[in-house]
C-alpha cells in the first residue's frame, strides 16, 4: 500500500476553537467544473455616488442626512437587528408560539442591542485594500472608539465588529464600510471559542491561540508545515490548521492580547499593516476584488469577566474556490454532516504567500518605502493634466493638507520638465479650502523653456472651481563662485529626542483641551513624515520660534531627486505657519484662543541636493503675526550643517481673546533666533 500524502489522501483535521472537524479532500480539486459561475467585480466606481446611502452628505432612506465626513464615520444603522428597548419575553408570550406546553423544548430570549455602520472612507470607490496605512489605522481606531463607548453599556454583554465585502458575501452597498452589532447576551460562535480558551487555560495554564502562534512560529521553518503568509511584530497572518473555506486566514495578535481596546499605537499599525497585505494578496490572487466576511473575535466587552482568557484575532472567510467566478458552497455534506474542503491549508498559504504586493488592488508596496503611501502620486489624465490618487484632511481641518497639495503640484510640473532641471523654487497660493471627497486636477502650462531656466505655471482645481496656484521655477545646475549660508544652530541630534507622537501625548497631558485624542495621534504617527520637536532652551520660550527634525519614512534612495523635493515641499507645511502663534500660547488654560489659522500662500527655495529619507533639521521663525495674519520663514539643513532649502509662508492667523478690554498683545523681539 501507498504510503499517505496528505495532498492526495482524504483526512479530518480538527478546529480547537470550535472543537469541531473539517474533512480534507485534497484529490478532489483535480475535478472539472461544470457548476455555478459568479460574475467577477470589475465596474468602476465613482468617487463620489449622489444616490449612496453612505456618502458624505447624502441623505439616507430614512431622511437623515450623512455629516460631510473626511475620514471615518460612524452613525446607527437606520435598519438595525436589534432594538435598544423592548419588552421582556414572559412565559405567556412565549405560549404565543409554543403552545400551553412550553418547556425546555421551546426556549426563546428577547434580545436588546444596537447596531453601528462604521464607514472607512469617504472614497465610494475604493475598499480595504485599496485604502493607504493611515486610512486602515483610522479604521482600527474607529473600532477601538466603537467597542470601548458600547462596551461601557451595562446592558451590552457583547459587541462584533465585521465586514460583509463584495456582493457575493450580501453586501448591499459597495461604498467601503463595516458593522458593530452590540447584544445583550453572547452569541453561539464566540461563546464556543471562549469555553474553549478557559477549557484549555485550565488544562494547559496557557492560553490556546498564544500555544497556536508559538507553534506556527516553529512550523513556519519547514515549507511543508508553514501555514503563516506573513508577519510583522505585533501580528500574524496565518491560514489556520483547520480552516474551512479555500483561502481561510486568520490575523493573529502574536502576544497575549483580550481586544482592540488594548492595542498601543505600533500595535494599531501593524494590525493595519496585516490587514493591508492580507487583501491586496486577495485580490491578486484572481485579479478581482476579493469578496470575504471578516469578523473580529475578542473579549465579548472591555470589562467582560471572561476578557482575561480571551485572546485578539481576525477571521476571514472568502468564498472562492478555483477563480474569480468559481465559489465554494457550504451545501449537501457540509450542512448535513461536517464542513469539507478541497484544498489543504498548506497548499493556500504557500499560494497566498507567492503574490507579490503589486497588482490589482495596488501600484505600491505599504511596507516598502513611505513615498508610496500614494501621498504624491499622479495619473496622467491628458497632456500636461495630472489627478490626485490620495488626499488627506486632517480630523478638525477644513479642508486637505496644504503640504500635499504643494508637493503633487510640484511633481505635476516636474513632469513636463525634461533634461538636467531641478526645480530652485516653487510660489504657492491657496485660495479654497479642498475636500478629500473629491480629487485634484492639476494642469501645467509651460510658461518658459530657456537655457538655464524654465518655469511652469499649476492650477489646480477641485470640483470645477480653481483651489490652487503655484509657479515654479526649474535650474540646469551650474557652478557658482559666490556661495555663503546661515550656519545651522546647534541642537540635540534627533535620536535623542522623542517622536511626534509621543510629544502629541505629553501635549494632551499637559494642556487638557479635548484637541488631540488617540485617533488624531495615530492619525499623524500614519503619515509619510516622521518629525521630532526640539525642545527651547528656557531663554527661548514664549519667542516666535521653533525647531523640528523631519525625515521620510522608508529607503527612497532608488528615487529621483524630483521625488525628494516633492516629499519636502509636502514636509514644509508641518509646524511653519503655527510659529507665529507661540508666544500667545493658544490653549485651554490661556487667554487667547486660535478661532482660525489658514495657510494664504507658501514658498520654498531649493539651494543643494538632499536626501528627503535621511534627518534634516527645520529651523522657523516669525517677524510678524498683526493684522489677521501670521507670516513665518523657515530654514532647512542636512544633518552635516548643509542649507539645503528656505520656506516662507503666511496664512490667516485669527484669535479670540478671553478677557478684552481693549489692549492687544504684542512681542517686539529685535533677534528672535535658536
Amino acid at each position: 500500500m501507498s504510503e499517505f500524502s496528505f495532498t492526495d489522501h482524504s483526512h479530518r483535521r480538527f478546529n480547537p476553537l470550535t472543537q469541531s472537524w473539517v474533512l480534507c479532500s485534497p484529490h478532489r480539486a483535480k475535478r472539472p467544473w461544470l457548476g455555478q459561475t459568479e460574475e467577477s467585480a470589475t465596474d468602476k466606481r465613482p468617487t463620489f455616488d449622489p444616490k449612496c446611502y453612505l456618502c458624505p452628505g447624502n441623505t439616507r432612506a430614512t431622511g437623515t442626512r450623512n455629516e460631510q465626513y473626511t475620514s471615518t464615520y460612524v452613525f446607527t444603522n437606520d435598519y438595525a437587528a436589534v432594538h435598544e428597548n423592548q419588552p421582556m419575553c414572559t412565559h405567556e408570550d412565549i405560549e404565543q408560539v409554543a403552545g400551553s406546553s412550553a418547556n425546555d423544548l421551546f426556549r426563546v430570549e428577547s434580545v436588546c442591542g444596537t447596531c453601528k455602520v462604521v464607514c472607512f472612507s469617504p472614497r465610494h470607490d475604493l475598499t480595504l485594500p485599496e485604502l493607504c496605512i493611515r486610512e486602515i489605522i483610522q479604521v482600527v481606531c474607529a473600532w477601538q472608539q466603537v467597542y470601548t463607548e458600547l462596551s461601557a453599556n451595562p446592558e451590552i454583554k457583547y459587541v462584533q465588529l465585521f465586514e460583509n465585502k463584495g456582493a457575493a458575501m450580501g453586501c448591499s452597498n459597495p461604498h467601503p464600510h463595516g458593522q458593530a452589532w452590540a447584544l445583550s447576551h453572547v452569541p453561539s460562535e464566540p461563546a464556543q471559542e471562549i469555553s474553549s480558551f478557559r477549557a484549555y487555560r485550565q488544562t494547559h495554564g496557557a492560553c490556546l491561540l498564544c500555544s497556536y502562534v508559538a507553534a506556527e512560529l516553529v512550523n513556519s521553518k519547514t515549507e511543508s508545515t508553514n501555514r503563516i503568509i506573513v508577519q510583522n511584530d505585533s501580528f500574524m497572518v496565518v491560514v489556520p490548521f483547520w480552516a474551512v473555506w479555500p483561502f481561510e486566514t486568520m490575523i493573529v495578535a502574536k502576544q497575549h492580547t483580550q481586544s482592540i481596546s488594548d492595542l498601543s499605537d505600533a500595535m494599531a499599525r501593524d494590525l493595519a499593516s496585516a490587514m493591508r497585505e492580507l487583501t491586496i494578496r486577495y485580490d491578486n490572487l484572481f485579479e478581482c476584488s476579493f469578496p470575504y466576511s471578516m469578523g473580529l473575535h475578542q473579549a465579548p466587552t472591555a470589562t467582560h469577566e471572561d476578557g482575561v482568557c480571551c485572546h485578539l484575532h481576525l477571521h476571514f472567510y472568502p468564498p472562492l474556490l478555483r477563480s474569480a467566478e468559481v465559489r465554494k458552497f457550504l451545501v449537501g455534506f457540509e450542512m448535513m454532516a461536517e464542513p469539507q474542503r478541497d484544498l489543504t491549508a498548506e497548499q493556500a498559504a504557500a499560494r497566498l504567500r507567492a503574490l507579490t504586493m503589486t497588482g490589482i488592488s495596488a501600484a505600491e508596496d505599504a511596507n516598502t518605502t513611505a513615498f508610496n503611501e500614494r501621498a504624491l502620486e499622479l495619473k496622467e489624465t491628458g497632456p500636461d493634466t495630472f489627478m490626485s490618487v490620495d488626499l488627506w484632511q486632517p480630523s478638525g481641518n477644513r479642508g486637505v493638507f496644504g503640504g500635499q497639495v504643494i508637493g503633487q503640484a510640484l511633481s505635476a510640473a516636474g513632469k513636463t520638465i525634461n533634461g538636467p532641471f531641478r526645480c530652485n523654487s516653487v510660489h504657492c497660493y491657496f485660495l479654497a479650502a479642498g475636500t478629500n471627497t473629491e480629487m485634484i486636477t492639476y494642469k501645467v502650462r509651460r510658461v518658459r523653456q530657456g537655457t538655464s531656466y524654465c518655469s511652469r505655471h499649476v492650477v489646480a482645481k477641485q470640483l470645477g472651481r480653481v483651489i490652487f496656484m503655484a509657479m515654479a521655477s526649474f535650474q540646469r545646475p551650474e557652478p557658482s563662485v559666490l556661495s555663503h549660508q546661515y550656519e545651522m544652530p546647534q541642537v540635540p541630534p534627533p535620536e535623542s529626542l522623542i517622536s511626534r507622537e509621543a510629544y502629541m501625548r505629553a501635549q494632551r497631558a499637559r494642556l487638557n483641551n479635548g484637541l488631540v485624542d488617540e485617533a488624531k495621534i495615530a492619525e499623524y504617527g500614519a503619515l509619510p513624515v516622521e518629525s521630532r520637536a526640539v525642545p527651547m532652551p528656557k531663554d527661548k520660550r514664549g519667542l516666535p520660534i521653533n525647531a523640528i527634525w523631519l525625515r521620510a519614512k522608508g529607503d527612497m534612495s532608488s528615487l529621483g531627486h524630483v521625488h525628494h523635493q516633492c516629499m519636502l515641499a509636502y514636509a514644509s507645511d508641518f509646524a511653519l505657519l503655527s510659529t507665529s502663534l507661540r508666544p500667545f500660547e493658544m490653549d485651554a488654560h490661556k487667554r487667547y484662543k486660535l478661532s482660525m489659522l489658514v495657510s494664504l500662500d507658501h514658498t520654498v527655495w531649493f539651494h543643494e541636493p538632499f536626501r528627503a529619507d535621511e534627518w534634516l533639521l527645520y529651523v522657523m521663525e516669525s517677524p510678524r503675526a498683526a493684522s489677521g495674519r501670521g507670516l513665518a520663514v523657515g530654514r532647512i539643513y542636512s544633518r552635516d550643517g548643509v542649507l539645503v532649502a528656505s520656506t516662507a509662508q503666511e496664512g490667516v492667523a485669527r484669535g479670540t481673546d478671553s478677557e478684552p478690554d481693549g489692549r492687544t498683545l504684542e512681542f517686539r523681539n529685535s533677534v528672535a533666533k535658536l
